[in-house]
């Protein structure tokens, strides 16, 4: 039953300018005519059906996305309106002329799926309540960012300072996202509340503490998310147990504990903080797992193992060390010969991987982008 006073807008395909057959048009109209009468379930399994045959139609998403937030199943609407989002950018890219309109109603969807969530763990007073009401979130204050900014002016110069304040607007501003932080931060406590750990919150580069050579090429701390971070490695279609897992930048460890839901062989996370490998290690004593280990160490020495390998990256650092890893990463391939699998989490440097004529590119879930080696 749809939650009192949420409403999702569901989109008519004749709107979108997305090319569909005219055998799955009738289809599409069947599952919108269902959702608009309140037959959810019925309409999510005929959106499922469509959807495997016309994968990249990002109303189809939109509207699946719809009824599953109706139904109150949070996560998996939460993935489907990010990947319509996705989708609807990537049309645009190739030229399909689809109106901006499709796009701003998905992201207006999913602000309203994270406020319901928030509503339904009562962090948020109901719609009816005009008070303003104070949320605990992991993200930095304003003083701390404009003294952050001002570090980056005096480190890297203004020209290069400023080359990224486009992105901190878009990032800082953006509606979506701000609601996304909020509803992550949420996941966090809670994933860490339920096993005794100490995961959540960032850690900004200055408080590395580290005398490193390669600390300025580093970005601070953030844990995975645990939503994303289970949609991509059970899109890997391997036998886990002969897999070893590898975070290069693994913080306080929350994707080790994260893929310790999986079977791998051994999981193993490279942190070259010592703040941030003390409190990985108390937190790998607390959660009681034998094949999680951790290695105190820069990324760019750590000698990649002769095993099958799926290696982890969470946005850790910038493109220069990122190429000297997958350096690494090549000449473990060359030399073992085993199956390796790139999970790379906000992928800035893709590009990188995209070069590399040993990986070809698998998948694109969301934010994360997987490469597989070939043969």
């Amino acid at each position: 039953m749809k939650p009192s006073g949420i409403n999702y807008k569901y989109q008519s395909h004749d709107g979108t300018r997305e090319r569909i057959p005219d055998a799955i048009k009738i289809e599409a109209d069947q599952a919108l005519a269902e959702a608009k009468k309140g037959n959810f379930h019925a309409s999510i399994n005929v959106y499922k059906k469509i959807i495997q045959m016309c994968p990249a139609i990002g109303f189809l998403r939109n509207n699946r996305a719809c009824c599953l937030a109706s139904l109150e199943k949070f996560d998996e609407a939460e993935t489907e309106f990010l990947e319509a989002i996705r989708i609807f950018s990537a049309n645009r890219d190739k030229g399909i002329p689809i109106p901006r309109s499709c796009r701003r109603t998905t992201q207006r969807n999913l602000i309203t799926l994270y406020k319901t969530i928030l509503r339904t763990k009562q962090l948020i007073p109901p719609v009816t309540q005009r008070r303003k009401i104070q949320i605990s979130l992991h993200t930095m204050s304003l003083i701390r960012e404009i003294q952050l900014i001002a570090r980056s002016i005096g480190r890297k110069g203004i020209v290069s300072a400023l080359s990224k304040f486009p992105l901190y607007l878009t990032t800082r501003f953006n509606t979506a996202l701000r609601w996304y932080e909020k509803v992550r931060s949420l996941r966090a406590d809670e994933f860490d509340r339920k096993n005794n750990i100490d995961t959540a919150g960032i850690v900004y580069q200055s408080d590395f503490r580290v005398d490193n050579k390669n600390q300025s090429h580093a970005v601070y701390y953030q844990g995975s998310d645990s939503l994303f971070f289970h949609n991509a490695i059970s899109s890997l279609r391997i036998n886990f147990n002969e897999y070893t897992f590898i975070d290069f930048g693994s913080g306080k460890g929350k994707a080790l504990f994260l893929a310790s839901a999986f079977s791998f062989k051994k999981i193993i996370g490279i942190e070259f903080s010592g703040v941030l490998d003390g409190i990985a290690r108390g937190n790998i004593r607390r959660f009681n797992k034998d094949n999680i280990s951790v290695f105190s160490m820069d990324v760019v020495d750590y000698a990649i193992p002769g095993e099958n390998l799926v290696c982890y990256f969470f946005d850790p650092f910038d493109g220069y060390i990122m190429a000297k890893v997958i350096n690494n990463i090549r000449s473990a391939y060359r030399s073992y010969k085993k199956s390796i699998l790139i999970v790379y989490y906000n992928p800035r440097f893709y590009a990188l991987f995209d070069a590399e004529n040993w990986l070809e590119r698998q998948n694109h879930i969301g934010t994360v982008m997987i490469w597989s080696s070939k043969g």
